[in-house]
């Protein structure tokens, strides 16, 4: 009897060794994990700069230069436009001027240059405007001299509005680049003047 208890605690033991091992086995009994350094190397990185103040007495004659670009390339064209009215060429010189027109709408700019973005922008609308009602009474009415005079009287107007407006400009431009402005009497963008203080 002895023999058959210890036979069974024989069969006990091994059994419980065997359901330990498949359990273990399955999950395994976690390992202790030995505990890593650490090593931080220190890596060149540059310290942070300050954005430049485009507004600032040594940068402001750059911004206002790309800004005036446009002005200059807008002006050109337009010269174009006055020598050529009424030629085949003259529809296409119209369009080049309302794309300067919005690469300017679209030109960033700092907030010191917000009037002259304004100026700027009010006198290429103005200058279209001029040459866009030559270019329809003219197709309407024909460039015979007794039409001449009613065309003059149509954009005289305009005209005035649109020289008005390039003087502000130019007066904005000037006072940024720190020369003098020249004093105008002052109007709002619809050409209705007001006397200056």
């Amino acid at each position: 009897m002895k023999r058959n208890v210890v036979l069974v605690v024989l069969i006990i033991i091994l059994s419980l060794i065997l359901v330990l091992s498949l359990v273990l086995g399955v999950g395994g009994i976690p390992k202790a994990v030995s505990p890593t350094a650490t090593i931080f190397v220190p890596t060149s990185t540059a310290s942070p700069t300050l954005t430049p103040d485009s507004c600032s007495s040594e940068n402001i004659s750059t911004q206002v230069a790309r800004v005036h670009a446009l002005s200059r390339e807008f002006d050109d064209t337009s010269q174009l436009i006055t020598s050529t009215l009424l030629q085949d060429t003259t529809v296409g010189l119209v369009q080049d001027l309302q794309r300067v027109k919005r690469s300017a709408e679209d030109q960033s700019a700092p907030s010191c240059l917000a009037d002259l973005k304004k100026y700027q922008l009010a006198y290429m609308n103005s200058k279209i405007e001029v040459f866009g009602t030559a270019l329809a009474f003219l197709n309407t009415y024909g460039p015979s001299s007794e039409n001449q005079d009613a065309l003059n009287s149509l954009l005289q107007p305009l005209q005035e509005k649109s020289s008005f407006i390039a003087i502000q400009y130019g007066n904005e431009y000037a006072r940024l680049l720190g020369f003098t402005p020249m004093p105008t009497p002052t109007a709002a963008l619809d050409g209705t003047p007001t006397p200056s203080p």
